[in-house]
This record gives C-alpha cells, structure tokens and sequence, in this order.
C-alpha cells in the first residue's frame, strides 16, 4: 500500500466541529420571592435615597491627620482587640554568675 505524504494524510481528516455558542444570558425576570415583599416605609426610603445620593469622595488623610494633630476631639470607638499575648507569670531571668 503507497504511504501518503502528510499534506494528504492531513487532508484525509475531518475538520474539527464548530465550537458551541454561548448560553443565553440570565433572564430578566424578577424572583418570585422579591415579588410578593411588603411596600417600603417612608424612613426606609428616605434613607435609601440618602445612601444613593451621598458623595462618593474618597477621604482626604492629610487634612484628617492634620485635625488629629491640632487636637480635635475625636469620637471613642470600642475596640475588641484580644492580639495582646496573655502573660500568667513571668519569670525574671538574671545572668549566669560565672
């Protein structure tokens, strides 16, 4: 049997299929939960406007260490911070006398 080059047996080949579409994109239906939800009262929605329209400015730390540098009076904020090792007993180490 004559061996084929590998041009031919290239083209003996069948090309690979065709890769499958994307899926469809998400619905834009609204979940069946959310749909059956309670109106939202009057505060609610004046504070959700409040949130939506505040400035989104990102805070200026020189001017905020300045403020704590001239001694501003800043608000207390409880702190849980427990990273300090807690320390039983200690033992005083004195020099080996030699």
């Amino acid at each position: 049997a004559p061996t084929l080059s590998k041009s031919a047996s290239r083209a003996a080949i069948p090309p690979p299929p065709p890769p499958r579409p994307p899926p469809p994109p998400p619905s834009r239906e609204i979940v069946p939960e959310l749909k059956n939800l309670p109106p939202i009262s009057e505060k609610a929605k004046k504070t959700l406007d409040m949130l939506k329209t505040r400035p989104r400015k990102r805070p200026d730390w020189a001017e905020m260490m300045k403020e704590v540098e001239s001694g501003r009076q800043l608000r207390h904020v409880q702190c849980n911070d427990r990273s300090a090792p807690v320390i039983e007993r200690v033992s005083k180490v004195t020099a080996d006398p030699q």
